[in-house]
Order: C-alpha cells, then sequence, then structure tokens
C-alpha cells in the first residue's frame, strides 16, 4: 500500500511555485499581516459596534481564506484553492456591502 502523505508533502510543487513568484511571496505575506494590523487596530471612533464586530469577523475571514488558498496552490491542490478563492471573494463582497451599508450589519447573523 502507498502511503500518500509524502505526495501531499511533495516540496518539489511549492519549491517550483515560489522560485516562479521569486520575491512576490515576502510582498504576500507583507499585505495579509498589514491587513491583519489593520483589522487589529480596534473600533475607529465612527463605528457603529455591530458593524466593527462584523468587520472584525469578516476580515479575519478573509484573511484565513486568502492563506488558505496560497497554501493550497502551493501543493499544487489548484481546485481547493479555487473554492477557497471563491470564499474569499464572497467574504470581501460582504464586507463591502457593509460598508456602504453600514447599518445593515446589525441584522446580520454570524
Amino acid at each position: 500500500m502507498k502511503n500518500i502523505k509524502s505526495d501531499f508533502y511533495n516540496s518539489k510543487k511549492e519549491q517550483a511555485f515560489l522560485e516562479h513568484l521569486d520575491d512576490r511571496d515576502e510582498a504576500f505575506w507583507d499585505s495579509l499581516s498589514f491587513l491583519n494590523e489593520l483589522n487589529n487596530i480596534g473600533r475607529f471612533d465612527n463605528e457603529d459596534v455591530a458593524f466593527y464586530q462584523a468587520r472584525f469577523l469578516i476580515t479575519g475571514r478573509l484573511i484565513n481564506h486568502i492563506a488558505s488558498a496560497y497554501h493550497l496552490l502551493k501543493m499544487g491542490l489548484e481546485d481547493e484553492c479555487l473554492i477557497m478563492y471563491r470564499q474569499s471573494l464572497e467574504n470581501s463582497w460582504l464586507l463591502k456591502y457593509f460598508i456602504q451599508k453600514p447599518n445593515h450589519a446589525r441584522e446580520w447573523r454570524i
């Protein structure tokens, strides 16, 4: 019986991926770190509590989904990456909706 664990942890795919990206891997993580820092600042003066809670949770999900999609792509799991990418888009659209209509965040159930 073949142990498929080695296929999932095959670093050749990841090495090829990172070589293709060159120095953009660091830029990717720097961008996510910046987004995380902005999210952890806390509540802004003009933010409603419900909007702040929605923004904080959605942005956290967005960061997790983007990082997961990136990791899946490095592993060569393109279909799974696209699923996580779609989740990222849906979360960003939800956040954009709440930015445009912050009063609707109160009605949103997490």
